[in-house]
């Protein structure tokens, strides 16, 4: 926005926020989502898009399954390219690896059984997709884009990869099957980041402290 002429001392940035303690007790309550057996590489993402970077995952998952053949890749969201992406796991070979999940109001639940998120997007803001993933003590896999960086701690609460980087999103996907200790050290680090930086009181606070700016502003300080 200030590259695009707006005053500096008129930007104020909220990051999103999380209700890690909700999102918890809606993982454990729901209903067990159906998940295939194995070890699930989990993509939440709307399909409405090729910037969301999922037919990457895909070529990326072709790599994986020569080094993790139990692995699989499960796709929440829906949109037009589903067909598109379908069709490509057949053409690569991996579509019985594959699940395309669709639309899902129990994301949370699908998280928590998961071994591990990727978001492989070409652009991207502060993602509340990676930020449940994390709050839910998943490593994550994303690409170094947009505020992807602010949320993932490239070799600490995960690692990042260039954008429309099939080859390292395999690299270090396969990574994080193969050494599960370091898996579970790198949830537990995204979940300290999201407590500490990213939970939905820190952001009320944010917002609370903006409104209150505009109103002391307008009234000349009074409450």
């Amino acid at each position: 926005m200030i590259r695009e002429g707006v005053e500096p001392d008129r930007v104020v940035v909220v990051r999103n926020g999380v209700d890690v303690a909700a999102l918890e007790r809606t993982a454990s309550e729901a209903p067990d989502p159906g998940l295939p057996g194995g070890r699930i590489v989990t993509c939440v993402a709307n399909m409405h898009h090729p910037v969301k970077g999922q037919s990457d995952l895909l070529v990326a998952m072709r790599e994986v399954l020569r080094e993790a053949p139990d692995a699989r890749v499960a796709f929440v969201g829906d949109g037009v390219r589903r067909p598109l992406l379908e069709r490509l796991a057949r053409q690569l070979g991996i579509a019985d690896r594959t699940h395309f999940l669709g639309f899902r109001r129990d994301g949370a639940a699908i998280l928590a059984r998961s071994t591990l998120s990727v978001s492989a997007s070409h652009a991207e803001g502060i993602s509340n997709a990676i930020l449940e993933a994390m709050a839910l003590r998943l490593p994550m896999v994303a690409t170094a884009v947009g505020g992807s960086p602010e949320l993932v701690r490239d070799g600490v609460s995960g690692f990042l990869v260039p954008p429309r980087s099939p080859a390292g999103l395999a690299r270090r996907i396969v990574a994080l099957l193969g050494e599960a200790a370091l898996a579970r050290r790198m949830g537990e680090a995204g979940r300290a980041v999201v407590e500490r930086e990213f939970g939905v009181g820190q952001m009320r606070r944010r917002y609370e402290a903006v409104y209150e700016a505009v109103v002391a502003e307008r009234t000349g300080g009074a409450p």
